[in-house]
């Protein structure tokens, strides 16, 4: 799995994490967090530099999962 270049948004990355798994509770999880985070933190997701960390974790999570 590869990290795209230009960034898929990243509530459908850690989505398409959890369907993946096959695992409901996970996916449950996951939009929860991301229904808790729209309502309480967009401020910090839209912060100046954040999208090179975003891209650089995910690229992290991805080599983890290949591993």
């Amino acid at each position: 799995m590869k990290v795209a270049t230009s960034p898929i948004p990243s509530g459908q990355f850690h989505r398409e994490i959890a369907r993946i798994s096959g695992n409901p509770i996970f996916s449950a999880i996951v939009e929860a967090m991301f229904g808790w985070a729209n309502e309480h933190h967009r401020s910090i997701v839209r912060a100046p530099g954040a999208e090179s960390v975003t891209l650089a974790e995910h690229e992290r999570i991805v080599q983890a999962i290949e591993q």
